[in-house]
Order: structure tokens, then C-alpha cells, then sequence
């Protein structure tokens, strides 16, 4: 603990390397959590990634550096709220020209996406704490 309370001194001092560290040590976690709540890989990077900047602009507002884990999955869920927000008001585009390039075999593709199902549908059917452990577990 006495660690964290350090790291967040010398990041409130401009230290950017002592955030890098504090990056490292709570990516798992954020990952994991956003992950569970989103069910994209994507969606959950991008919300991790927004709390991390949230979070190293606002550090100054931090009252008890000790406090920084339960502070920061405020704002990481905050994050996760804009992003299923987002992703329920966007619509996909229909521009051909978004193609990601040649598409896989037809038994290749179907194989894989049932293979993605099967694995999404199993997670869904976690508890939420099985689930995000899960999640840090097979893809951190």
C-alpha cells in the first residue's frame, strides 16, 4: 500500500513514468472488469484506456492517494456506462468500401464464429465475479 500512496505522489507531481507503473499494475483489472461488463474486446480496451486518461488528468482530485483502487473503478465504470451508451445508439455503416479484405472459407468462417459463440455464451452464464475472473485469467 505504502507503494501505491508513493506512485500516486509522484504522479500528482507530473511524474509520468510513476503513472506508466500504476498503468501496468491496474490494466488487468480494468481489462478484466470493463470486459465483463461489455463483452467486447475492443469496447473494453477503449474504457479501460479512457479511465487510465480520466484518471491521470484528475489525480490532483484524489483526496486519500490510498483510496486510488476504489476511485478508479468509479471512473472505469463511468467509462463502461458511456461505451454501452455508445454502443447502443451507433449504427453500423453500410459503405462496401469498409470491407476488411478477403473473407475466409465459408466452413473455415462458420467454425470459427461458432467457436466465438459457444466461448460468449458459457461467459454469459458465469456470475459476474466468476466471469471477470475468468476473463483476466484466459485472455490477460
Amino acid at each position: 500500500m505504502e507503494d501505491l500512496i508513493t506512485l500516486v505522489t509522484q504522479v500528482r507531481s507530473g511524474s509520468e513514468e510513476a503513472f506508466s507503473v500504476m498503468v501496468k499494475r491496474f490494466h488487468s483489472l480494468a481489462f478484466g472488469m470493463a470486459y465483463g461488463a461489455l463483452r467486447d474486446h475492443h469496447l473494453a480496451e477503449d474504457a479501460a484506456q479512457d479511465a487510465f486518461v480520466v484518471a491521470f488528468q484528475c489525480m490532483n482530485k484524489l483526496e486519500e492517494p490510498a483510496a486510488f483502487p476504489g476511485w478508479f473503478r468509479t471512473l472505469l465504470a463511468r467509462q463502461i456506462r458511456k461505451a454501452q451508451s455508445k454502443r447502443t445508439r451507433a449504427t453500423p455503416p453500410n459503405d462496401a468500401s469498409l470491407s476488411p479484405g478477403p473473407l475466409p472459407q465459408p466452413l473455415e468462417a462458420a467454425a470459427t464464429a461458432e467457436d466465438a459463440r459457444r466461448v460468449h455464451a458459457a461467459l454469459n452464464q458465469l456470475p459476474e465475479h466468476l466471469r471477470s475472473t475468468t476473463v483476466l485469467f484466459y485472455f490477460h
